[in-house]
């Protein structure tokens, strides 16, 4: 009987361990999933750009980078850097992008900025990330052209703005309650399989 007992506890704590590994992998799937973030931006004056792209921490790749500011639309962004030596303060490829989008860049004392122009064949919206000190001379940059170019003049500046995560990052309830679900078990099941005591009088 003792025997039937150790051995049924034995197979409920495998199956608990089993229920929370799966909950973790979950989860885990759920939070490094690429994440969409929302560009805003403070302006001294005029329309705000407002803008969103999406970032995959296990690649390191972003997409969908898009700026739209006073009727322009603008997805072509190109990145590189003008520092010496390479590859500036933000870093190389899509994760110096992301770096510079999230104001994440390093080496010395850094102004970021950022600039939209609209006029005559110019329409272009620029990121910006440039070291003014303690660090290697130079500036990390990204830039697109409008999609459709439009006749007209109009310009706009700054040096705010912040990238905020819209999705992904939160696991969805029913995740985190079979995780729950899975730790209440495996406590469960190890209360129950921990040998008893017996007190002799």
């Amino acid at each position: 009987m003792f025997r039937r007992l150790s051995m049924l506890s034995t197979v409920r704590g495998a199956c608990a361990a089993a229920l929370l590994a799966v909950c973790a992998a979950q989860s885990t799937q759920a939070i490094a999933s690429p994440l969409t973030y929302g560009l805003t931006f403070s302006v001294p004056s005029g329309p705000s750009p407002v803008g969103s792209f999406t970032y995959d921490a296990t690649t390191q790749d972003i997409s969908d980078l898009t700026v739209m500011w006073n009727g322009l639309t603008f997805t072509a962004f190109g990145y590189g850097s003008t520092s010496s030596p390479l590859p500036g303060p933000c870093g190389a490829g899509d994760l110096g992008l992301f770096r510079l989008l999230t104001r994440q860049c390093s080496g010395g004392q850094i102004i970021y900025g950022f600039s939209g122009s609209e006029g005559d064949g110019a329409d272009d919206f620029r990121f910006s990330a440039t070291v003014v000190a303690g660090g290697d001379t130079g500036a990390s940059t990204a830039s697109s052209p409008a999609a459709v170019d439009r006749d007209g003049f109009a310009f706009v500046f700054g040096d705010r703005w912040t990238a905020t995560p819209r999705e992904g990052r939160i696991p969805e309830p029913g995740t985190s309650a079979l995780a729950m679900l899975g730790l209440i078990g495996l406590a469960v099941a190890r209360r129950r399989a921990s040998p008893r005591r017996t007190h002799l009088s």
